[in-house]
């Protein structure tokens, strides 16, 4: 029975390999809730941040004209605005996009993980005239959204890509709607 069940396994994984189309690497920079984060004590909003990713896209054919690509990518891990927290994302995306000239549309959805680690260090945090300490959490926590994402494309050459995308977290309550937006260079290995 576990030769069969391997049987089947081989020939269902090379069947699935024949609409394998390419793999690309990509290397960017991200913006975090554009508009959310309040940057300065006047108001001023993050609009641009360099937060660089690396990320992987396998590609595979599709039906009408359409690629489906997987892609996996991970941030650099950097301090947050409390520079106590260190932030880290990584993210599983499900994408279509269509072939039709240089720039090809891409539209999916995915999961955004944001991982947060505090060593457990206290914190002196001004309370009112006078400074206190206050206890921070040792360990990490990671939050999960789902995300939809619409993008593009921009091929200058079979090699070399450009990538733009819009990522809607909370996409269904209208008070917690944030967006990230990811731009990268991509190349066909």
């Amino acid at each position: 029975m576990k030769k069969l069940i391997y049987l089947m396994t081989v020939l269902t994984s090379v069947n699935c390999l024949a609409y394998y189309k390419n793999i690309s690497l990509g290397l960017g920079t991200f913006t975090e809730q554009v508009s959310k984060i309040e940057e300065e004590i006047g108001g001023k909003t993050n609009t641009f941040e360099f937060n660089p990713y690396a990320s992987l896209k396998f590609d595979f054919d599709f039906y009408f004209d359409h690629d489906f690509i997987f892609e996996f990518g991970l941030s650099t891990p950097r301090s947050s605005r409390d520079t106590d927290v260190t932030r880290f994302n990584y993210w599983t995306n499900f994408l279509l996009r269509y072939d039709f000239t240089n720039f090809r549309p891409v539209y999916g959805f995915g999961f955004l993980f944001t991982r947060l680690s505090m060593d457990g260090s206290p914190q002196y945090l001004n309370n009112g005239g006078t400074e206190k300490e206050f206890q921070t959490p040792a360990g990490s926590t990671t939050a999960v959204n789902n995300v939809l994402i619409v993008g593009t494309d921009y091929m200058f050459d079979k090699e070399i890509f450009a990538n733009i995308q819009l990522m809607a977290l909370n996409a269904e309550d209208s008070d917690e709607r944030a967006f990230n937006y990811y731009l990268s260079l991509n190349f066909n290995l």
